[in-house]
């Protein structure tokens, strides 16, 4: 099975969590065609219930509610693949964050 790195950004300033990376291994699907959003419901599922994102997504790239800063650049995480072996950097966009991957908007 193969597996990604995902370093996602962890802040939650009503529980007193500073801003942080957390790392998580996620294994990818069988053809290695998962996205960072699936990578993140992996890991709401299995490893870390306290993660925060926004889960609804219309999958097509025209809502925009799962856009984050993925590696550096601006995209939606339905649509953004993960690579088995690289490590995947996920962050808020620009904004107050409300916790881990909201921003309010």
């Amino acid at each position: 099975m193969t597996y990604a790195t995902l370093e996602v950004f962890r802040q939650d300033a009503s529980l007193g969590i500073a801003p942080h990376f957390d790392i998580f291994k996620v294994p990818l699907d069988e053809k290695d065609k998962t996205t960072v959003l699936e990578a993140l419901e992996y890991i709401l599922m299995n490893l870390d219930s306290s993660l925060g994102f926004r889960r609804y997504c219309c999958g097509l790239q025209s809502c925009n509610s799962c856009l984050m800063e993925i590696d550096g650049k601006a995209a939606p995480a339905c649509h953004t693949l993960v690579e088995g072996g690289r490590t995947t950097r996920v962050k808020p966009l620009e904004g107050k964050v409300a916790r881990d991957l909201i921003v309010d908007k």
